[in-house]
């Protein structure tokens, strides 16, 4: 005996939810009968989990938020070269937009019609993170129908697996901020499957690399990337994967989706929220009165309202602050560079262990003339120093040897790293002076700004046009970047110098908010990848001369100190010795030093 469903025959016994599972899953089109895999998914939740349970508990709630987040996960997938069909999509939207609700029922059901050969891993930037968001959810909608559904819950793992031992056909939970990223890539690509799923939420604070490794789980039949997040910039994972095919110029917060380089982006504006309309249905939602309290309290213009309320990124000129997305995209300041000649290396130091700070930063760069342009700086990755009490070992004397240790293995001489000695942070110069070598590039974040010029447009001296030092050093880092003379710069630290605020109270003189305001103002760590970026700045200005625009001061002293200790076939002692290349000085001859 059989039943007739969909334009299909199904055996007695086979239930409605099968029905609607394997319906989804071979994509039954409303043309072959179906009602399509969106529809079949929905139909499939709702058999599942009707809004109240049969037991009386509440169950889920879709709004029509959900049908469009189920629409997005259904959505048509590209075919590969490898045959594989492989769709990429992001969601952005705001605080409390059932996102991490909607993808944890979305996932589980997907799983569901095929748990024999399907790996879905679910990321979020900490274990809590996951327990508190959409591994959260997953959970609890699994538990909701114990014993009905198939699958394991091993909850020390973070797993639903399909078998008691099987570690392949499984949901798993992954942190991929904790520890080292290397770690956490290895855990996102290490099992391939006929069916593979990356889930991120909080995609925002998501390393890049992780994301990167998406494209080593394509290699079954079929690959679906999800991620999603409150979008806070251009320039992170969210907002790179999230870029609108034909340019930031092409949308606004007026669209509800834009199909991007990699797939689509689905939008749900906070302003937009089911809630509003219907805030006792969807009390889970942000509604009315959410929203207008934030707007009282930062401001309807504020770019945490944009965040957190419309759920888009904050559209520019919303606060005026060191550098702006629209130039770090303008002047490729994060792109790789193209040299005219070879270069040479240097490096600048924050050790963050007081004023305000939280790591040391080591930050290598190159130093060298672009092709048809100035003097160029292209940052490399920044190196992290953590601290280990284990050592044994004082925590200065600890930094020095770990800073010349890296600064040796990449040719860097005492004379080519730039320092910040501001308050406590002197001692560390005095002691990679007297340990490593002399000649250490001191750069004092306090005090005064400089008698240097303020740019190659404005010749007034820094002291006439800036508030104090720390301004001139990060707003000169801007002007380098608008000469187009940066390059490499890491995308954690372009976010620091975009997020910097520009106070406006004293209009004679450009000032920047204090290290404390920023990090009060935006909830997130000190800024030291871009205090160290600066220092390199520092170096390349003042003690080789280079000012932006590629502006070489004629007479100063800051070339006379340069031509002085750049004078390398005078100095065996660094230069010519087997610890550096021995053609380092043609390299520098080469583009003027």
């Amino acid at each position: 005996m059989s039943f007739e469903r969909y334009g299909l025959e199904f055996a007695d016994g086979v239930n409605e939810l099968s029905v609607e599972l394997f319906c989804y899953l071979a994509g039954r089109t409303q043309e072959q009968g179906g009602v399509g895999r969106a529809t079949h998914m929905m139909n499939a939740i709702t058999i599942l989990w009707p809004e109240q349970m049969a037991d009386g508990r509440p169950g889920f709630v879709p709004s029509e938020w959900t049908y469009r987040r189920i629409n997005s996960w259904c959505r048509h997938k590209e075919k590969t070269s490898t045959g594989c069909l492989k769709g990429w999509e992001t969601w952005w939207g705001p605080s409390s937009a059932g996102k991490s609700t909607d993808a944890g029922v979305i996932a589980l059901v997907d799983w569901l019609a095929a748990p024999d050969r399907t790996t879905t891993t679910v990321c979020s930037t900490t274990r809590e993170m996951l327990r508190d968001r959409i591994w959260a959810e997953m959970i609890k909608y699994y538990l909701m129908l114990e014993g009905a559904l198939p699958g394991h819950y091993v909850q020390s793992k973070m797993r639903i697996t399909y078998g008691q031992d099987n570690s392949k056909n499984c949901i798993r939970g992954i942190a991929i901020k904790q520890g080292a990223i290397k770690d956490a890539v290895a855990n996102v690509i290490g099992i391939h499957n006929e069916r593979n799923r990356l889930i991120i939420d909080e995609m925002q604070g998501t390393p890049t690399a992780a994301v990167e490794a998406a494209d080593n789980l394509s290699t079954g039949k079929e690959f679906t990337f999800l991620g999603m997040g409150n979008p806070v910039s251009r320039l992170d994972p969210l907002g790179q994967y999230s870029e609108p095919l034909g340019g930031w110029d092409t949308i606004s917060s007026s669209f509800d989706e834009w199909q991007t380089k990699n797939g689509w982006c689905t939008y749900f504006d906070g302003l937009k929220s089911p809630a509003i309309a219907n805030p006792k249905k969807y009390f889970f939602l942000l509604n009315k009165d959410d929203i207008d309290a934030l707007a009282t309290q930062v401001g309807r213009d504020s770019p945490r309202f944009w965040t957190q309320r419309r759920g888009f990124v904050p559209p520019e000129g919303l606060a005026e602050t060191v550098m702006t997305e629209a130039y770090v995209q303008k002047f490729q300041i994060c792109r790789e560079p193209i040299w005219e000649s070879d270069y040479v290396t240097v490096a600048g130091c924050d050790p963050s262990y007081s004023s305000g700070g939280d790591n040391c930063i080591l930050y290598p760069a190159d130093v060298g003339k672009l092709l048809r342009g100035p003097v160029g700086i292209c940052f490399r990755e920044p190196i992290p120093i953590q601290f280990e009490i284990s050592s044994g070992e004082p925590m200065t004397y600890f930094l020095m040897e770990k800073i010349s240790e890296h600064c040796k293995k990449l040719g860097i001489p005492p004379r080519m790293l730039a320092i910040d000695i501001t308050s406590a942070q002197r001692m560390l110069a005095d002691v990679l002076e007297k340990e490593w070598g002399p000649g250490i590039f001191r750069v004092e974040f306090g005090g005064s700004a400089s008698d240097l010029p303020a740019s190659s447009e404005d010749p007034r001296p820094g002291k006439d046009v800036y508030k104090n030092k720390v301004t001139e050093l990060w707003y000169t880092m801007s002007i380098y970047a608008r000469s187009n003379q940066v390059r490499g710069l890491s995308v954690k630290a372009a976010q620091q110098f975009c997020g910097r605020l520009l106070v406006t109270k004293d209009v004679r003189h450009i000032c920047i908010e204090t290290k404390k305001e920023y990090k009060k103002r935006t909830s997130s760590e000190s800024p030291d990848e871009a205090d160290a970026a600066v220092c390199v700045v520092a170096l390349v200005r003042e003690k080789l001369g280079y000012h932006p625009g590629g502006m070489l001061v004629q007479g100063s002293e800051a070339e006379a100190r340069s031509d002085r200790e750049l004078d390398v076939d005078s100095d065996d002692e660094v230069y010519l010795t087997s610890e550096f290349d021995d053609d380092v000085s043609a390299e520098w001859l080469q583009f003027g030093f």
